[in-house]
């Protein structure tokens, strides 16, 4: 599962989200965790304060590993390249999230209601998330002067609305119907800053 590997910790935050994926955060106790990940609670509080500090930081390891996969996928690809780098980024993302619906679940359901701490980290998540996508198209438009100079918001409402979009999905179709909103995210990110279409005028 992403950022979980097979150390105590590790098991107790892969347990945290494979219980609040089944039973929803609200339903999800501390005893359940530490079933799942077949520890004493000795071990959990040695990590975690309680559940929402373990949930939060499952959550947090989730993110960081999505990140680093992303950096490594659009890596090779040209810094000015805006249309390469923006569908590679979707594609990773939305291919990742679809092979670990768990992690998905967790991140873009069960996480906004998760108390401050989460909702605090998934914050700082999607800002890194729109500032990375600023200092790219920025390094695009130096190539290409004509590409639209967005309102410093911009950015933040692109991926606000894709993740919006991505918890409908997972609410109303599942994790595996995930890949098949790329189209319609990066058709955003083109519309939204690349240069309006010129209109042809008619006499």
């Amino acid at each position: 599962m992403l950022g979980f590997d097979g150390t105590q910790a590790g098991r107790v935050l892969a347990a945290v989200f494979d219980a609040v994926a089944d039973k929803g955060y609200a339903a999800t106790t501390v005893a359940d965790v530490v079933a799942g990940a077949a520890v004493s609670k000795r071990t959990f509080y040695q990590h975690h304060d309680d559940k929402e500090g373990c949930f939060a930081a499952a959550c947090g390891a989730a993110a960081t590993d999505l990140a680093r996969t992303l950096r490594a996928a659009v890596a090779p690809i040209a810094p000015h390249d805006w249309h390469a780098r923006v569908h590679t980024a979707w594609q990773v993302l939305l291919d990742a999230l679809a092979t670990h619906p768990t992690a998905a679940w967790c991140l873009f359901v069960e996480a906004p209601s998760a108390g401050a701490a989460t909702t605090a980290g998934l914050l700082a998540a999607h800002e890194s998330a729109a500032g990375s996508l600023a200092r790219l198209h920025e390094r695009a438009r130096l190539r290409h002067p004509g590409m639209r100079r967005p309102s410093p918001d911009a950015f933040g409402l692109h991926v606000g609305g894709a993740v919006e979009l991505v918890r409908r999905t997972l609410l109303r179709a599942g994790a595996p119907a995930l890949p098949g909103l790329l189209p319609s995210v990066v058709e955003n990110a083109l519309v939204l800053f690349e240069p309006a279409p010129a209109v042809r005028r008619t006499a």
